[in-house]
């Protein structure tokens, strides 16, 4: 027998070669079975048992996906309600190489521009219906559609007086078309003011309850003040700066409301159900019984000047009630809420 290592001959019984000093355990383990004498050896690594196999490590989860900082949520949905407002142009467009009307062909084209602008944001749960929610908004906003219904009566009932007849030929139609304008306007303003305008809001600010309410009260002055955009306003008139701001101040009440609902449900369609209610019982005295066309003037001129600043003022006393309604849903929001733009894991649970 010679030594794996140098080749030297070695003797049975060795546990080392005497030429090198390599380690000869199979010789003397051979020595030992053989003379019943122990002697301590390093084994080699064929002579070692079987070990078994480590156990495979679990796969590492993926890091999550950092979440888009608010402020960059609200420069985005910026862009996007002005490229609505141009995508809008599309309609006009339309209506002109069609026979169709221009009022609708401008709000269903504006509507989904806004609703694909919150799609695209992530905003996807705002039009998920939510039965819960939608008791809700009825419940707390029925109010808006009881004035609106108020109005309408108050108009018909002056036509009546008048001793003019209640409808023109040809009202079923104009019905049909007066109410899908409003479906389409209500699915409009929705989705850009409390979806994309307040989402915004609340991405960059819902930290905090402070920051949460002035989302609200800035994404409804941002809603009153745009009714106003593109009225004949003459800033030299006290008039027509009254009307401005009373028209703003009605409208903001109104979207004060409505943008504290959404906040504090994350659903859409009960705002979108009131604001079509309230723009059709309104146009009905002018554009379903009478073939009026459409009117968005809330600044006027002349001798109307006054009784417009009246009737802003009984619609805002009006509706003081459904003020009171969005202060007490804010009060039931906690923060933090971020909105339905927000991409993490929070949610908003309607109540």
């Amino acid at each position: 027998m010679f030594c794996s290592k140098c080749g030297h001959q070695v003797m049975d019984g060795d546990m080392f070669c005497r030429a090198c000093g390599n380690p000869l355990p199979a010789r003397a383990m051979a020595y030992e079975r053989e003379t019943g004498n122990a002697r301590s050896y390093p084994p080699t690594p064929a002579e070692l048992p079987a070990q078994p196999a480590p156990p495979a490590q679990p796969a590492m989860p993926a890091a999550p996906r950092k979440p888009r900082r608010g402020w960059v949520t609200l420069a985005l949905a910026a862009v996007l309600s002005v490229a609505i407002l141009a995508w809008q142009l599309g309609g006009a467009i339309i209506s002109m190489l069609t026979t169709l009307d221009m009022d609708l062909c401008v709000t269903l084209t504006g509507a989904l521009g806004a609703a694909t602008g919150v799609l695209i944001l992530g905003g996807k749960s705002l039009f998920r219906f939510d039965r819960a929610a939608f008791v809700v908004a009825w419940k707390k906003g029925w109010w808006v559609v009881a004035v609106s219904v108020l109005l309408m009566l108050w108009e018909i009932t002056n036509t009546v007086v008048s001793g003019e007849p209640i409808a023109e030929d040809g009202w079923p139609l104009r019905f049909i078309a007066i109410l899908l304008l409003c479906v389409g306007v209500g699915y409009y303003e929705e989705s850009l003011f409390r979806g994309l305008v307040l989402g915004g809001l609340l991405d960059a600010f819902g930290g905090k309850k402070a920051g949460i309410v002035a989302s609200v009260v800035l994404s409804s002055v941002v809603f009153g003040v745009m009714h106003i955009v593109g009225s004949e306003l003459d800033p030299k008139e006290p008039l027509s700066l009254m009307q401005a701001f009373l028209k703003t101040l009605q409208t903001g009440t109104y979207g004060f409301f409505l943008a504290a609902l959404v906040t504090k449900t994350g659903d859409l369609h009960g705002a979108i159900v009131l604001h079509a209610l309230d723009d059709f019982f309104l146009m009905v005295p002018t554009s379903v019984l009478y073939s009026q066309p459409v009117e968005t003037e809330y600044v006027t001129t002349g001798e109307s000047a006054l009784p417009t600043i009246m009737l802003y003022v009984v619609i805002i006393l009006l509706y003081l009630p459904i003020v009171w309604q969005g202060v007490r849903l804010l009060g039931q929001v906690h923060a933090p809420n971020h909105g339905a733009l927000h991409e993490g894991p929070e949610e908003t649970i309607a109540s």
